[in-house]
C-alpha cells in the first residue's frame, strides 16, 4: 500500500508504522498520539489564513509546521489516514453543546464539529482527534448508557433520538468532569 506524502509524513511524525492488519489497537495508538502531539486552536482564523482541507495542505500545516488547527482539520487528517489504510470510516457532522437541557437549543444548534465513525469487527466507534482537552484520546464504543473509562476520564453515550422525537439517530457524548457532564451531540 502506498500512502500520499502528506499521510506518510503524518504517520512518521507520530512514530507509527503502517499496520500489518487493521486493529483497534492501531486506531487507539493513532488517536492518543495525535491528541498528545497536535494542538486544537483557532490561530488560522486570528491570523486571517486560508484553511484548506486538502490532505497535503493539512499535513503541511499540522505535521510539518506544527500549527494545530480546528476539528475539521484534525479529524480530516485522521479520517484520510484510516481510510487509506483500509479501515471502514465515515466523516460525520456534530453539534457541540455545553450542558444544555433545553431541547429546542439542541435541535437548533448548528453542526459545527466533525468526527469520524469507525466500523470495526461488527462494532461502531467514535474517533475524535479534534475536540481538544475534553475529547477522548481513544475510540469510544458507540454503546449507549454504559460508562466507558478512557485513561483517567469517564465518558457516557446517550441516545437522544427517542427523547427528541427526531428521525435521525443522535447521540449525546458526555465526559464527566467535576461531578457534572459536558456533552457534545453527534448526529448520525
Amino acid at each position: 500500500m502506498t500512502l500520499s506524502t502528506g499521510l506518510q509524513n503524518y504517520l512518521s511524525d507520530l512514530k507509527l508504522e503502517t499496520p500489518e492488519e487493521l486493529s483497534l489497537n492501531f486506531v487507539t495508538e493513532l488517536q492518543n498520539k495525535h491528541i498528545a502531539k497536535y494542538s486544537f486552536n483557532s490561530l488560522s482564523v486570528a491570523l486571517g489564513e486560508e484553511m484548506s482541507l486538502d490532505i497535503n495542505d493539512l499535513s503541511e500545516k499540522i505535521v510539518t509546521r506544527g500549527l494545530g488547527g480546528y476539528c475539521f482539520e484534525h479529524n480530516k487528517l485522521t479520517f484520510e489516514l484510516l481510510h487509506a489504510l483500509g479501515y471502514d470510516v465515515e466523516l460525520k457532522l456534530a453539534r457541540v453543546l455545553y450542558i444544555s437541557e433545553n431541547e429546542d437549543q439542541r435541535k437548533k444548534a448548528p453542526r459545527t464539529h466533525r468526527v469520524t465513525l469507525l466500523h470495526h469487527q461488527n462494532s461502531t466507534y467514535l474517533v475524535d482527534t479534534g475536540f481538544g482537552c475534553y475529547g477522548p484520546n481513544a475510540p469510544l464504543l458507540l454503546n449507549t448508557n454504559k460508562p466507558q473509562r478512557i485513561g483517567a476520564e469517564m465518558y457516557r453515550i446517550l441516545s437522544l433520538s427517542d427523547e427528541m422525537q427526531i428521525q435521525t439517530t443522535e447521540y449525546d457524548v458526555q465526559i464527566w468532569k467535576n461531578g457534572g457532564s459536558l456533552p457534545y451531540i453527534v448526529s448520525i
